[in-house]
């Protein structure tokens, strides 16, 4: 299916002084906008949602340790990292976070890895996964309430934990290690 700016580009490259094809032109673009608007409301709702957690009591409550255990006193911060094997970003971070573990975990930071196994994933899978990405840092499976409780609408998805709180919830990308080396007080 043709999104509305390709269809619009295909329209244009029609010379043609037909005007229905600049009717459509003009109701294709003001599809477009409206999708834009659109987009952004989802995002700002997401933003919204991720915001408002921040600051509240951090749990971790999960419905199966697929992958060692932790707790949040482990560390002195924890990145929870909600993810799913099938999603291709995660498969570009959760290695990239393995090297973030290796290199924090002895100043005090802990990675949790939080997955549903959505969209009919087996333990095998995952830990195959695991196996191939060398990933070390634990895995825990979630039944959904510890994606309610951190306003997860979406993966890869995380939150950082420090002192039993809240303190961030973004996209993993996001979070620097510098940000981190901070919350270590590194």
């Amino acid at each position: 299916m043709l999104r509305p700016a390709a269809l619009l580009l295909a329209l244009s490259a029609c010379a043609t002084e037909d005007p229905r094809v600049d009717g459509l032109e003009k109701r294709l673009q003001a599809v477009e906008s409206e999708m834009e608007v659109l987009r952004n409301r989802v995002r700002n709702k997401q933003e919204i949602a991720e915001e408002a957690v921040v600051g509240k009591e951090a749990k971790l409550e999960v419905a199966e340790w697929m992958q060692g255990d932790a707790t949040l006193a482990d560390a002195k911060a924890t990145m929870l990292v909600f993810w799913e094997v099938w999603c291709p970003h995660c498969k570009r971070e959760v290695p990239e976070l393995e090297k973030v573990y290796e290199e924090m975990h002895g100043d005090g930071l802990n990675i949790v890895g939080i997955t549903r196994l959505t969209r009919n994933t087996t333990p095998e899978q995952l830990h195959a996964f695991l196996d191939e990405h060398h990933v070390t840092y634990p895995i825990a499976r979630d039944d959904g309430a510890m994606g309610d409780l951190y306003a997860v609408s979406g993966v890869p998805a995380a939150a950082l934990v420090k002192d039993g709180k809240i303190v961030w919830r973004g996209h993993p990308a996001s979070m620097s290690r510098e940000m981190l080396r901070a919350a270590l007080g590194n």
